[in-house]
């Protein structure tokens, strides 16, 4: 049963397959990005030397991942990368691997729970709710540290049926495989409180072989935990407890709090929806407590842990898909001679779902690298100020296969902000006298602009437009890029601007100076003679 379950999953994938540009979130092309980092790495001999190299790296190619999420994904993806290639589509292909392991793990947690029609269905229904889909499709780290997540709940489950020792050393894996992936996989303490309370074992906790293995997960995660508490600390803190995004802040208390709820409709679908809610209502039966209980474990701790976060995203609730997706399993068996039918209404309404939802892409930023990549010999600077700065980030590293070009950001040399213009905005360069001396100072062979600047366009960015349009004596335009998108409102009117300046230097040295605001240090370079 489970094999026919993948390779279903694993058809949908294909069909939905979408040629596009890494862009999502913003957040997409740092995971991309840090995996090709890693393969590079790993062939230059960086790992010797870690900090220099990433430093000397970040310079060139800023839009990184590192310290900001857990390194394992990037581990996985970069020996993956030397594999298959250094490509976005590897990355992609290898979170629909994690999704098809969270599929494994959910089937056998509710094939332990309840039985293989059960976990057959609620492991249909789950693979196609559209918050899996979605983030199965784009290179986010959700879907990887669930499946780590529905490990750790597994094996939780065993060692409370079995009491064996094996079964808890699998339960320490999964939790530092998710806590590797993504910090918030924290919320695991919460899920098994809840799991001991719940099955009246909380007494276990004091036991010698589980006080050894959550001792052996916390020094396993520590150093990476506190590396990162050290470099971005405050800067968590405050996306956690103001939001670094006001776009994703709620009004009031109680919409912050009822937020998650309220998503559950968009991210189930429908009838998948409808039916979880049923599932949970009878799951009160007490017939159906104790197999309903870990169910209960993480739902209540994915709404405990995320909902009194300033950022609130559905994206962020994907814990708890699993348990309405048994639920809603769990409700269609309970139909008697209907059961069947409903299930495949249950199943095929939740892909329906999934598959009408539009799948949005973004093109247009490969043909400014590949334009760049042409008309330049040996080292040059690409001089980038835009929204999707990652985007072209990977699409001039992956171009240039003797890395040869440096990408310099406009958002790190004449203005800056934490994640967000809304959020520590700074100015480097007050105005258009300051502005033209440090282009002079940084001589880009080519500049590249976003027209208008994806969502957000912070005062500096509109001036530096204007300058450049107002100077065609210092810097004429080359080419005229349009940006092509798929559901993407804020980009229907964007355009890629390549400008280049009309006179050239001697040849030289160049010295990048980078500000890194969140850690409150700078970062220099020395870029090779053209």
């Amino acid at each position: 049963m489970l094999p026919l379950i993948l390779l279903a999953v694993l058809a949908m994938h294909l069909v939905m397959a979408e040629p596009t540009e890494p862009f999502y979130n913003g957040d997409e092309t740092r995971h991309v990005m840090t995996g090709i980092f890693v393969a590079d790495a790993i062939t230059d001999g960086g790992l010797w030397h870690p900090k220099d190299y990433a430093e000397r790296y970040y310079a060139q190619y800023p839009a990184l991942g590192l310290i900001v999420w857990p390194p394992g994904f990037y581990a996985v993806e970069g020996v993956t990368m030397l594999a298959f290639g250094r490509s976005f589509e590897t990355g992609r292909w290898l979170t629909v691997a994690y999704s098809l392991l969270a599929c494994v793990f959910l089937y056998r947690l509710a094939s332990l729970t309840h039985n293989r029609t059960t976990a057959a269905i609620a492991t249909l229904t789950f693979a196609f709710t559209r918050e899996i889909v979605f983030h199965s499709r784009n290179v986010m780290l959700e879907v990887p540290t669930l499946a780590f997540v529905l490990m750790a709940m597994l094996y939780l489950e065993r060692y409370l049926q079995s009491q064996r020792r094996r079964d808890l050393v699998f339960v320490s894996i999964g939790c530092i495989l998710a806590g590797l992936h993504r910090y918030d996989a924290v919320l695991l303490v919460l899920a098994f409180g809840f799991r001991l309370l719940f099955a009246g074992r909380l007494s276990l906790i004091w036991r010698r072989e589980v006080i050894v293995a959550g001792l052996s997960v916390t020094l396993i995660l520590a150093p990476v935990y506190a590396l990162a508490a050290w470099q971005i600390g405050s800067v968590q803190v405050s996306a956690a407890t103001e939001s670094t995004d006001a776009r994703i802040v709620q009004e009031s208390r109680f919409e912050q709090y009822t937020y998650l709820l309220y998503t559950l409709w968009a991210q189930l679908g429908q009838v998948a929806c409808a039916a979880a809610v049923v599932g949970l209502l009878l799951s009160f039966q007490k017939m159906r407590r104790a197999r309903s209980a870990p169910y209960w474990a993480l739902m209540l701790a994915t709404l405990l842990f995320f909902a009194p976060l300033a950022e609130q995203e559905s994206r962020h609730a994907i814990f708890w898909i699993p348990a309405w997706c048994v639920w809603a399993a769990d409700a269609v068996l309970a139909t008697g001679r209907w059961r069947y039918p409903l299930a495949i209404i249950l199943v095929g309404g939740t892909m329906f779902w999934s598959l009408k939802q539009p799948v949005p892409w973004v093109r247009g930023y490969s043909k400014a690298a590949d334009l760049i990549v042409k008309n330049t010999d040996g080292p040059g600077i690409v001089l980038f100020d835009g929204h999707f700065s990652g985007t072209i980030v990977y699409e001039l590293r992956t171009q240039d296969a003797d890395r040869r070009l440096w990408l310099v950001r406009a958002d790190k040399i004449f203005y800056g902000s934490k994640s967000d213009p809304a959020h520590g905005y700074v100015e480097y360069a007050k105005d258009d006298a300051a502005i033209l001396a440090r282009l002079d100072e940084l001589d880009p062979d080519f500049i590249i602009v976003e027209d208008p600047r994806a969502r957000s366009d912070p005062r500096l960015a509109q001036r530096l437009r204007k300058l450049l349009q107002s100077r065609p004596d210092l810097y004429r335009l080359v080419k005229t890029i349009p940006v092509a998108s798929n559901n993407l409102e804020w980009l229907e009117a964007t355009r890629l601007l390549v400008y280049q300046p009309t006179k050239t230097r001697p040849p030289g040295a160049r010295t990048l100076r980078i500000p890194m605001l969140w850690q409150g240090t700078r970062i220099d370079a020395v870029i090779p003679p053209k």
